[in-house]
């Protein structure tokens, strides 16, 4: 035997029948008093206090119990049959049908070569321990190989039992506390006015929600403002950095065509926010026609810095490269000059008269 540690907490109900195996009852129930202690395993001929009422004491102990070990022996049926023929009490049906009312868990174990009970077999207050899984203990060998493992899977499963009943009461003793509509819109109405306008969605979130709100009250409208402003703040937020690039192209450093593509795509999400009318300064015709104006006012400032005989009208203008052309012209036409520029591919020897006409050097002479 593996000596463990009493848990005093456990209360046992051992649930058997006297003339199917008691000896071999009282080895199972020496594990579980090894386990639990002698006051937390509870045997009908062990723990019964003289003078007292059978039937009133057996219902006690079951109530107080944590669970109810059910040993079926091989002739638990014929007994459960013959008692149920004749009428007669039967203290193991009793124990099996109260520990089922009151919700204690059922711990089938079949001894000695025992079947378990067939659901069409059991009267209808009994099915419901077939809910829970038979464990299965024979003498010799096979006791002693799996007799701990069944003690244990007891306490495992009053270990889950247990952990489910503390969620259990958890859950059941939370009780949220009653929600005050008047306050939440009160609270909404000081964001609102502070235009904190985070806080002012969510205490309209939570008004909806609360099952609380009075049906005239107009959240539509409180809830549209406020997803228009967050928007507005959202445009200002996003404005602000195309602010930021429009003042770097002013200064030569950005771009100007930069400019435009990110209001094109911030107007995508906040259409026709422009509150700097950076249209007019960035839009791509008004870029080229500033760059044209600039340069007349360039072309007008290095005009206006000329001498004034350099500023006559077209006509002197117009005379003066007349007269460069004919100096040019001049000086090109000189007879040395035109040795230079002419100088005739063909030998002076070579070439006739009808040559020349025919290389459409010359015209013909008729």
């Amino acid at each position: 035997m593996n000596n463990q540690p009493a848990v005093s907490k456990r209360k046992i109900f051992i649930s058997y029948r006297r003339n199917d195996h008691p000896d071999f009852v009282e080895r199972i129930r020496d594990w579980f008093l090894l386990r639990y202690g002698r006051d937390s395993v509870f045997m009908d001929f062990d723990n019964i206090p003289p003078f007292t009422r059978f039937a009133d004491y057996i219902r006690q102990r079951v109530r107080e119990c944590d669970v109810l070990i059910a040993i079926v022996g091989p002739s638990w049926m014929d007994t459960l049959r013959e008692r149920e023929h004749h009428a007669d009490e039967d203290y193991v049906r009793l124990e099996i049908r109260l520990a089922l009312e009151e919700g204690k868990p059922i711990a089938p174990i079949c001894i000695k070569g025992a079947a378990p009970p067939r659901v069409q077999d059991l009267p209808a207050d009994l099915r419901p321990m077939l809910d829970y899984h038979m464990a299965f203990l024979n003498s010799g060998r096979d006791f002693l190989d799996n007799i701990e493992r069944v003690v244990n899977a007891v306490e495992e499963l009053l270990a889950r039992l247990e952990m489910f009943s503390s969620v259990t009461q958890d859950i059941q003793s939370y009780r949220p506390p009653e929600f005050d509509v008047q306050a939440a819109i009160l609270s909404f109405q000081t964001a609102a006015d502070q235009q904190d306008w985070q806080s002012a969605q969510h205490w309209l979130a939570a008004i909806r929600d609360s099952g609380f709100m009075p049906r005239f009250y107009p959240i539509e409208d409180y809830e549209q403002e406020v997803r228009d402003a967050l928007e507005r703040e959202a445009a200002q937020r996003d404005y602000a950095i195309i602010r930021l690039m429009a003042g770097r192209a002013r200064q030569g450093r950005e771009n100007p065509a930069r400019i435009w593509q990110a209001l094109e795509a911030f107007w995508r999400l906040h259409p026709a926010y422009d509150p700097d009318d950076l249209t007019s300064e960035f839009r791509p015709d008004q870029v080229v026609a500033k760059v044209v104006g600039e340069l007349s006012k360039l072309t007008k400032e290095a005009t206006e810095a000329l001498p004034s005989s350099a500023r006559d009208s077209d006509a002197q203008l117009a005379d003066l490269l007349h007269q460069l052309d004919a100096a040019e012209a001049d000086e090109f036409f000189e007879p040395d000059a035109l040795d230079e520029a002419f100088v005739s591919p063909f030998p002076a020897d070579s070439i006739d008269l009808e040559k020349a006409v025919e290389l459409g050097l010359i015209t013909d002479m008729d």
